[in-house]
């Protein structure tokens, strides 16, 4: 086996045991130590954000490595670490500016020529957070309300749906639009049903937010009898009301207590 001499000069020479004046000797050669990336293998995938574990074994002497990523085969690298104590592993908390699959390579900080690296790239998918609706808002049909989201990472393209059935079946809103983070959304006539959002990255639909449920419905509005008016018992009098959005269904009663207790149908 080589011996552990990591940046040591070595020679080898071989003699006649029984004659030590019957010898070779070689020229002066480099031992250099070894590195091997455990983890990640390629492969995996991540998310921005993301605090991961890098992983590595050592032969012989390294002191310091340095740790690179490369969408390009290593002919560009951004930094991980520069020159970090050989401890076995590293955290990571990985950034928005990984926007590729992307291999990782970990070298000998004093030697370049003592580096290991993944077999495969790494995938990095980009995070969605919805900001706006918060969930249990009451959202009049018709009316324009905004859907405001949170992106981290490569993610110019987005699609953004709603649903009445937790997505078992979605409706559209626009699919591949601008990533703006935001979107004037036309409230459709639901009749009070319950509606969830959904934004997910225009390339990677698994990359996605859904909002909390928000209600959806109409809105009544009395125009007589006015407060002023005075009605006369005995006579027909007109009830008068004025809709928005789909309400099929009303009761109409009244009250002499503010409708507390006193609370009759007519």
């Amino acid at each position: 086996d080589i011996p552990d001499a990591a940046r040591q000069k070595l020679s080898v020479r071989v003699s006649d045991s029984s004659d030590p004046e019957v010898f070779a000797t070689s020229q002066p050669f480099g031992v250099h130590g070894g590195l091997a990336l455990i983890s990640p293998r390629g492969g995996e995938i991540w998310k921005v954000d993301d605090s991961v574990e890098i992983h590595w074994k050592t032969l012989g002497k390294v002191p310091f490595v340095k740790l690179e990523y490369s969408s390009d085969e290593f002919v560009t690298s951004d930094m991980i670490a520069a020159r970090a104590d050989n401890k076995g592993s590293l955290v990571w908390h990985v950034p928005a500016s990984v926007n590729k699959p992307a291999k990782i390579k970990i070298s000998d900080a004093e030697d370049a020529r003592v580096f290991s690296t993944t077999d495969t790239p790494v995938k990095v998918q980009g995070v969605l957070n919805i900001l706006a609706p918060q969930g249990g808002e009451f959202w009049l049909a018709g009316s324009e309300q905004p859907v405001i989201w949170q992106a981290r990472g490569n993610m110019p393209y987005v699609n953004v749906e709603y649903s009445t059935d937790h997505f078992n079946t979605a409706v559209p809103i626009i699919m591949g639009m601008a990533n703006e983070g935001r979107l004037n959304f036309t409230v459709p006539d639901l009749a009070a049903e319950t509606l969830r959002f959904r934004v997910s990255d225009a390339r990677d639909q698994s990359v996605s937010a859904v909002s909390q449920p928000i209600r959806v419905g109409g809105r009544l509005i009395l125009l007589a009898p006015a407060g002023n008016d005075i009605l006369r018992v005995g006579q027909d009098e007109v009830i008068q009301w004025k809709t928005t959005g789909t309400i099929p269904k009303i009761k109409i009663e009244f009250s002499g207590d503010g409708f507390k207790k006193d609370i009759r149908f007519i």
